[in-house]
Formats: structure tokens, sequence, C-alpha cells
């Protein structure tokens, strides 16, 4: 018996072993042989390869094993093998920027909480991969690589692959909703959609992800669907980034009152100042021109007293800041407001006093010190202002910037830009001594240039700025003076010092502009020589900022024109742009544009030549041509292009010819029904009417019965459009006879009545 018990004892332990056996060989195949656990009649065995046998003591009654737990930790340790091979594949793909291949690998996977989270990893990869190509289109414009060219498509493509993966998330929602996109997940893909420049309709992306996001909120009513303060922030700054226009700014003011409307409920959504900053960014850059600065002003304005109100000691969250002054300067300096040059003064007067003359406190209510973008910006607006006086003003500002920096108010002082833009302002100044006030201000610059006052060096932009004054100017000296100017910065370009100071496209532009005031035939072959040497210059270095566009030889041709003479020089030059243009449509900067064009029809009109007036007009049915054909839709013909060619028909002598004079007629007429019969050339403007009455004038005879009957004809056309100006009336008593006009004027014409005309 004791063998017989024996020997059972001794199967028993051969059954025990086996089964261990098998299980330690189980294990092995699934990979969990290193630390794992397995439970095993109630006790925790730690399995470690090459390792001593565990032994173990037999458990209490408390610890007695369950199958169930067996098959539990069974069964995970085999899904957690599934989950890292489909981790590990996902993983590799988007490491290879292989997105569309992972989302399409994911789709024939079983719906689960390792299913969403491969989503979410092809997710926060397409972000990473949108971050670093952003990085990398920011580098190529600062260095401003070739021609600057964004990779739009793969944005566009990284943006779609981000909305996709959102979209299958929220169909593994509809099997189970702890499988559903939380707030984050969306956080994500709005954030590269509203931090993309480059593809269109982002603002209205980043909404409807906003209204997925309430819509699941308002289903579930679950904290985690609430959308983020972040996400509201990438979805404003969509409005200002890409989609600028009404509808933008518009967009961005609601999703910034709909972020007040529930911050109550969710305090973490609460509008702060960046929010607001980005609003006001969409409202500035909207194209309202007539309406922004003051929308601008009035968010402002909320943000003021919001900071001055809060009573708690704390600054208000939407405290304005410096950056919210500058938005609000640079919309009213851009726009085409009413004194938005006044306002944008006053706005930087208040800025300092806000800031109560203490750069950096924190004890003040509002900390925005102007610094130097503030004055420049409203320096800028004052320089783009038509109001009298303007560049006084600019100088005034250039002047109280100085004067408190030497006093050490203010750390912020004038540097090239300032003194760019203030001589800008004294370009567009009418005032008689534009000039002396210009090159006054420019000597300021040059000096500080020399003693490195405010690190101040010597800038082709302020060169460049200093030479388009002269070109405004009417200066008698003004092509010697920029002339001087153009080969001290060629001299000086190697030397320490000089290295932003070399000459560019735009210099040869001013240059030429300047030169051609002088109206000669030398100064037009200068001209000519300089575009010869620029044209040379560029195909020998290929530095881009020589490269030749359209706006140089439009200031070549109007050197020509100036000239009175050889035409036919303009006529080959636009003849050459043509060509080159026509064979290689991509050559963008010299498309020829209907202000070439008219600067041409003006070099045959203001010559000497013979038949000129036909010569103009001939090249105004080019220009028809051109545009109709769909060659050259810049070509398109405007109300200048018209009323060039009837200049010329106005002025062209016939030396008493008569029939030469009838010829000149017909083009007239010819070319004002061009414009009068259709509106896709523009509309008559007074001009347009004066240039006729005095072809009338002086190519009717006085005889002709005709002559009245036009001019009569033309003066009440003019009149039913209500482009009546001062020099109407004294051009239609000449073209007219005196009974005539004396009928026309009724008793306007004896001064019992002033002349009232409507427009009908």
């Amino acid at each position: 018996m004791m063998l017989r018990g024996r020997h059972v004892v001794s199967r028993v332990r051969f059954a025990i072993v086996i089964t261990a056996t098998l299980l330690f060989l189980f294990l092995i195949l699934i990979g969990t042989i290193p630390y794992c656990q397995a439970y095993f009649i109630g006790k925790t065995i730690h399995i470690q390869p090459r390792g001593p046998v565990t032994h173990y003591a037999p458990s209490s009654s408390q610890d007695t094993p369950r199958l169930a737990s067996i098959h539990a930790s069974m069964s995970s340790s085999f899904s957690h093998s599934i989950e890292s091979q489909l981790q590990t594949e996902i993983a590799s793909l988007c490491e290879a920027g292989q997105f569309n291949n992972a989302i399409e690998t994911l789709e024939h996977s079983p719906p689960d909480d390792d299913k969403k989270s491969c989503y979410v990893m092809v997710l926060n990869s397409l972000v990473e991969h949108h971050k670093q190509l952003e990085g990398q289109q920011i580098e190529r414009k600062q260095k401003k690589i070739a021609i600057y060219k964004p990779t739009s498509n793969e944005d566009a493509l990284h943006l779609h692959q981000a909305n996709n993966v959102l979209q299958r998330l929220l169909e593994l929602g509809e099997i189970d909703s702890d499988l559903l996109p939380s707030a984050e997940e969306f956080n994500s893909v709005i954030q590269i959609w509203g931090s993309s420049a480059f593809v269109d309709d982002a603002s209205v992306q980043c909404h409807n992800h906003l209204k997925t996001l309430w819509s699941l909120y308002n289903k579930h009513k679950d904290n985690k669907f609430v959308p983020l303060n972040t996400s509201y922030y990438y979805a404003i700054r969509a409005c200002s980034m890409r989609d600028r226009g009404s509808d933008a700014a518009k967009l961005a003011e609601n999703l910034m009152e709909e972020m007040e409307s529930v911050c109550l409920d969710h305090p973490q959504l609460t509008v702060d100042r960046s929010i607001a900053n980005e609003v006001l960014n969409a409202l500035s850059k909207s194209g309202q021109k007539f309406t922004a600065g003051r929308r601008c002003e009035t968010l402002l304005e909320k943000m003021i007293e919001m900071a001055l109100s809060n009573e708690n000691g704390e600054r208000h969250k939407m405290t304005p800041d410096t950056t919210s002054f500058n938005i609000v300067l640079n919309a009213l300096a851009q726009g085409k407001e009413k004194n938005a040059d006044v306002r944008a003064e006053s706005l930087l007067e208040r800025m300092e006093s806000l800031s109560s003359n203490s750069e950096g406190s924190s004890n003040v209510a509002i900390n925005c010190p102007p610094d130097e973008t503030s004055f420049n910006t409203v320096l800028n607006g004052w320089a783009r202002s038509r109001q009298r006086g303007a560049a006084e003003r600019a100088t005034s500002i250039l002047d109280h910037m100085r004067k408190r920096n030497e006093a050490g108010l203010s750390k912020v002082h004038p540097d090239w830009s300032t003194y760019s833009t203030v001589l800008k302002a004294w370009a567009g100044s009418r005032d008689r001594k534009a000039t002396h006030r210009a090159e006054a201000i420019f000597e300021e610059y040059q000096k500080g240039c020399e003693v490195g006052k405010w690190g101040l060096s010597h800038n082709s932009l302020t060169y460049n700025s200093m030479i388009n004054c002269y070109a405004k100017s009417k200066y008698p000296e003004a092509g010697k003076r920029a002339t001087e100017l153009f080969n001290k910065m060629k001299a000086n370009s190697v030397k320490k010092g000089w290295e932003l100071c070399f000459v560019d496209i735009y210099t040869y532009t001013s240059l030429i502009d300047a030169i051609s005031k002088q109206e000669s035939y030398d100064s037009s072959e200068l001209a000519i020589s300089l575009l010869q040497e620029v044209e040379d210059s560029f195909k020998e270095t290929g530095d881009k900022r020589l490269q030749p566009n359209v706006r140089l030889y439009t200031s070549v041709v109007n050197a020509i024109g100036r000239s009175h003479k050889d035409p036919n020089r303009a006529q080959d030059i636009v003849n050459r742009l043509e060509s080159s243009y026509l064979e290689e449509p991509t050559q963008w900067e010299n498309k020829p544009d209907v202000v070439l064009y008219n600067a041409l029809i003006n070099a045959y009109g203001w010559s000497d030549i013979e038949g000129r007036s036909r010569k103009c007009f001939e090249i105004l049915n080019h220009m028809v041509s051109l545009h109709q054909s769909g060659k050259l839709s810049d070509a398109k013909p405007d109300t200048v292009s018209i009323n060039s060619v009837l200049n010329a028909c106005a002025y062209e002598k016939t030396n008493n010819t008569q029939s030469k004079s009838d010829d000149i007629m017909r083009t007239a007429v010819e070319t004002f029904e061009l414009l009068n019969n259709s509106s896709n050339y523009g509309k008559p403007d007074p001009s347009t009417y004066v240039q006729v009455l005095i072809a009338i004038t002086n190519h009717m005879a006085k005889d002709d019965d005709k002559r009245d009957a036009m001019a009569e004809a033309i003066f009440l056309k003019c009149a039913a459009n209500g482009l009546i100006c001062p020099v109407t009336i004294p051009k239609l008593h000449a073209a007219i006879s005196l009974p005539r006009f004396r009928n026309l004027m009724g008793s306007a014409f004896t001064g019992e009545k002033p002349l009232r005309l409507r427009r009908t």
C-alpha cells in the first residue's frame, strides 16, 4: 500500500511538473518571460529568465485561486502583445510621414481603446510634422530664398488628414462613447488649422470643429467635450492669418462673444488679452478701409474700461498691452477713415499717459508704453495722409522721440524705419521747401550713422527714401542730387557699416524717376543706360535684389515720354517685355500692365512725331486685343488710357491742314465712343469731356455746322453725369459759338443765378 501511495504521489508530482513546464513554454511564446506575473494557487510567482526556481508555500483559504483571474491575466497579456504590434506599426508609418497608410491600417483594426490611442498618435504626429513644416517655411521666408513659395499643397494635405483622423474617432464614438475624441484631440486639429497661413477657409474649419465639440457636450454633458481656451484662440487667429475679410472679422467677433456668453459656466473660457488681440488683428486686416479703425477703437475702449474698473487689485485678463494699441494704430494708419491720422496720434499720446511715463512698471493699471513700432506706425499714417501739414506732424513726432530719449524719459529712439517714414512724408508733401526739409532730416540720419547713435547704420531703404524725395520734387537739381546719392551707395557698399546700404531695383527705379524730371533727350538716354546696367548686373550675379520688374520698365518709358523725342525707343522696350512675357508667362515680375501701356501712349502723345494721335489709338486697340484674347489680362484699358489718347488728339498740330484735323477728330470720336458705350474700360471723368472739348476747338472749323452741336452734346453729357469741373465751362466757351453758349448758360451767363446741373 505504501508503494502504491508513493506511486500515486509520484504521478501527481509528474503531472504538476508537466503542467508547469507547459505553462512556462506558453509564457515564452507570448513574450512575457521577463518580470511576468502569473497567479497560480493564489500565490504570486516571479519568473525571471535563467533565475532560480521560486518556491512557494500553500496559501491560506482567503487566497484561494480563481480560474477567472488566471483567464483574465492570460487574456490581458495576449491583448497587450497585439497592442504593441499595432502601435509599433503605426509609429513607424508616422515617422516615415505615411499618414494615409497609417489611417488605412487603423480602418481595418477592431474598435477599442488601442485603436483610439493609435489615431491620437497619428494626430499628434501630424501636428508635429506641421510644426516642422511651418518652421521650414518661416526659415525660407526669413532667408528670402529665391522667390518664396510656401509648400501649400503639403500644408493642406496635412490639415485634411487631421480632419480625416478626427472623423474616424467620431465614427468610433458612435460604437462606444468612451472612444469619442476629447477637447484635447479637437484642439490639436484646430491648432494646425488656425496657425496655417496658406489654406483658405481655415477659420470656417475651426468654427465647425468648435460647433461639433459643443454638440458633443450638449449630448453627453461631459466636461471633456468643453472646448479649450486655446481652441478659441487659434480659431480667431485663423480669421486674420489667411481668411482676411469682412466675414472673417465678423466671425472673430462672434467667437469672442460666444466665449463671453459661456464663461460663467466655464471660467476657463474667459476672454483674455491674447484672444482680444487676435480679434483686433482680424478687424484690422478685414480690408474694410472705412470702418476697421473705428471697430478696433471700440474693442480697445472696452479692454481699457475693463482694466480700469477692476477692483480686486489684480490686472484684468483683457487688460490691453502695447501690442493691443499697436494693432489699432496700424488699422488707423492703413485705413481711409476721416481724421484717422489725428486719431492715431491721440492714441499714441494716450499710451504714454496710461503708462504714467513708467516703462515696465507694475503699479499702473494699464502698462502700455509705446515702442518703436508704435511711433513708426503713427508716422506711417501721417506719411499716407493727404492733409496739409502732414509732413510737419511727422517731423514733430520724430523730434518728440529724440528729445524724450535724450532726456532719459524713454528708451525708445528713432531707428532707420523712423527716418525712412518721415522722408516718405516729405516726398508726398506739397510744401515748396519739402526737399530742403527732407535733406536736413537725412543729414541728421547720416550723422547718426557715422557715430553709431541709437545703433543707426547706413540702410538702403532710408537712402532710397531720400532718392524718392528727389523723384517726387520739383527741385531743379533733383536729378543731380539723386545721382550723387546713388554713386555714394555704390562706392561705399563694400565698406564696414555700409553692409545694408546696397543699390537694388528700387534704387534704380527712383533714380530714373528723378532724372526724368529734367525732360531732356540726354536724361532719357541715361535712363536707358541705367536699365541696361541693371539688366546686365542681374544676368551676371543672379541677385534677386536687382531683378528688373515692370515698375522699372515703366519708369524708363516715362523718361522717354518726358523727353518728347523718339518714342519708338519706348515701343522697343515694351515690345521686348511683352514678347518675353508671352513666351514665358511665369515671369510675373515682368508682366506688362495697363500702367506700362499708358506710359507708352503718353510717350507718343507727348512727342513731336506726325500722326501721333493715330499711333496712340493703335496702342489702345492693341491693349483691347490683348485683354479680350486672354493673352494679357492686365493690359485692359482704363479711363487713363482713354484720356491719354484723347489728350494726344486734342493737342496734335496739323499746320492748318483740315484733312489732318478731320482724321484726328475721327480718332477722338472713336476713342470717346469706346469709353462711352462700354463700362468694361472704366467710366468718363471730368478730364474726358475737357479733352474732347479741346479737340473740338482745335480741329473743327468755326463755320462747321457740326461743331456747336457736338460741343453742346458733350457738355450736356458731362452735366448729366455730374462731372462739370472749373475747367469745363471755359473750354465749352472756346468750343461753341457765343449765342449757343449764352443759351446753354441761361441766367448763369449774366451772373444772376449760379449754374445748377443735376446728375441723372
